[in-house]
């Protein structure tokens, strides 16, 4: 009688442990499944860019294509150039801020290599500096791609002189067949290469005023170098040489794939608001990649850009609540991710001139959830 309780309790832990097994591995399926979609999404937007292309870029390794589709030649002082950490070191130590390559986009559509010193004298001061960041599993040859219609997009919205600084890092090498575990690891990387986005930014001439929009993990990136650029850390580390005088920054979050209150006092990114003047959320509540993007680990929080800042953050941030705003964007994006889409709605460049221009006109007010 002793014996066969034993076993009938025996038995029914085994049950309850297979139990907990099979919703552990459905949970994993579906978290795969799910962060699967991202990265169709996201490949899909590359397809959609290449369809629209009248020619094609030859499919090659990072930094062997050289060629980007020729750049709009509205005014003269456009210029376009390409910042790359993607050949940089990606472990953090005393030199991680050095390794940068520096490019420029001439107005043929050839990409050459340029020293770091030829590009700081070449930036005009008095003309703001647009710096655009991609998100992850973007390789070298599709943002090259991505530089014509964001140039176009931007240029569309306003005459005003304006520089474009694109910078990219690794975000195309995975490193596991988990995609849960491979957004995880490129969601880290993507706040180590704020210090080369940081150390861009503060060895810019000092006058120059500069928007800062990042797109997905790109905007990680942007909060990451605003973050050690008002004397944060990340990752257990900060600035290994002194930040110069604050200058002009304004920022835009597009897509903004990182836990909605990371930027409030005392978050992973508490300081990134001391360091920029504005920041503009662009809110898409229907993202497919942004709604299954807490399923990443358990108990994971939304993402910005599909939450905006909910009541306890708007409150969290005090005094400057004043600098952000959250502009909604689902009814013009429904339920994409990529890059490519956005840049086809001029409705959201022209509501960003403000802030890439630096023009005097107001901002707009922050939207309560």
């Amino acid at each position: 009688m002793h014996r066969s309780g034993c076993l009938h309790r025996l038995s029914g832990s085994v049950a309850r442990v297979c139990q907990i097994s099979v919703k552990a591995c459905a949970l994993l399926l579906v978290c795969n499944l799910s962060i699967l979609l991202w990265a169709v999404e996201l490949r899909a937007g590359e397809v959609l860019l290449d369809a629209c292309q009248a020619k094609p870029a030859p499919a090659s390794s990072d930094h062997e294509a050289q060629t980007a589709d020729s750049a709009p030649a509205q005014l003269s002082e456009d210029r376009i150039w390409v910042v790359s950490s993607r050949r940089a070191c990606q472990k953090l130590h005393a030199d991680c801020c050095c390794g940068l390559e520096y490019f420029e986009v001439c107005r043929c559509g050839e990409v050459k290599a340029i020293a770091a010193q030829d590009f700081r004298s070449a930036v005009n001061p008095d003309a703001p500096l647009c710096v655009v960041t991609h998100g992850s599993f973007v390789s070298w040859q599709g943002m090259l791609q991505d530089v014509r219609p964001t140039v176009r997009w931007i240029r569309r919205a306003s005459s005003l002189p304006v520089q474009f600084v694109f910078f990219t890092w690794p975000s195309n090498r995975v490193t596991t067949m988990l995609l849960p575990v491979d957004v995880g690891l490129l969601g880290r990387r993507s706040a180590r290469n704020g210090f080369y986005l940081a150390r861009l930014i503060s060895e810019l001439p000092r006058r120059t005023r500069v928007c800062l929009m990042g797109h997905s993990h790109g905007a990680r990136v942007t909060v990451s170098a605003l973050h050690l650029l008002a004397g944060g850390q990340v990752q257990g580390h900060c600035l290994n040489r002194p930040v110069p005088t604050r200058r002009r920054i304004r920022t835009v979050l597009a897509a903004a794939a990182f836990d909605h209150h990371y930027l409030n006092p005392g978050e992973r990114y508490g300081q990134a608001l001391n360091a920029t003047e504005c920041m503009v959320n662009l809110v898409s509540r229907r993202d497919m990649a942004l709604l299954v993007f807490p399923l990443r680990r358990p108990f994971g929080k939304r993402a910005l850009s599909q939450s905006g800042w909910l009541e306890h953050d708007l409150r969290q941030l005090g005094d400057r609540l004043q600098s952000v705003a959250q502009l909604d964007v689902t009814g013009l994006l429904r339920f994409s991710h990529a890059w490519p889409v956005y840049v086809e709605r001029p409705e959201i460049a022209e509501a960003l001139v403000p802030h890439v221009f630096f023009t005097d006109e107001s901002r707009p007010k922050p939207q309560r959830p």
